[in-house]
């Protein structure tokens, strides 16, 4: 964490004047896998909403933003060279290849919906965007999950910021409940979907 960590320290003084900037950029460049402090940023700018420094609407497009087009510059990397993509990343240090494999197997295993889910889970939100251009998924699906996905993520973020004010900086020690929290939203919602269609397609045929 030492480097995130004095990449934020660096970041802080300038967040008064260029808060949004700041959001997006470390957004965009943190999901094509350059190390970035976005599980800090987040939560100070809820403390920063809160303290009427910036505005809740405001940050979460600019968030957002940034995390879908950093998402579809992932994508359409592995879209575009595939195998080289997983030979890059394979070569890479053994928790980023762990962490590639590991991802690799839940979109094959799960399918597409991993797109969603996968974003509040580490290192898997960033590779997840690589493996889904390697396997040819629709990428206007692909942006709609993402869309999803990271909308989820940047809400609790921010809203955790909020919550916890001045103590915002305690957001590690609520990261595994805010994982889990996250993580059983997407699954109602994504069980909400699946439901919804499959009626819809069984009454159709009716």
């Amino acid at each position: 964490m030492g480097i995130i960590d004095n990449i934020f320290t660096l970041l802080i003084p300038w967040f008064s004047t260029y808060g949004l900037l700041i959001i997006f950029v470390v957004m965009l460049l943190e999901t094509i896998w350059i190390p970035m402090p976005g599980e800090f940023i987040l939560p100070f700018a809820g403390y920063m909403v809160l303290v009427n420094q910036l505005v809740f609407v405001e940050v979460m497009f600019v968030a957002i933003t940034g995390c879908l087009i950093g998402s579809s510059i992932a994508y359409f990397i592995g879209y575009a060279y595939g195998r080289m993509t997983a030979n890059y990343f394979l070569g890479k240090r053994r928790k980023l290849a762990i962490s590639f494999i590991k991802t690799t197997r839940w979109f094959q295993s799960y399918g597409e919906t991993t797109v969603i889910w996968g974003r509040s889970m580490p290192l898997i939100r960033i590779s997840i965007s690589y493996v889904a251009g390697m396997f040819k998924m629709n990428y206007l699906k692909f942006l709609s999950y993402s869309f999803l996905g990271w909308t989820l993520w940047c809400t609790i973020l921010l809203s955790i910021g909020l919550f916890l004010g001045e103590k915002w900086e305690n957001i590690i020690s609520y990261l595994p409940i805010l994982t889990g929290i996250i993580l059983f939203i997407i699954i109602v919602i994504v069980s909400r979907i699946f439901y919804t269609s499959y009626y819809l397609n069984h009454k159709a045929k009716k």
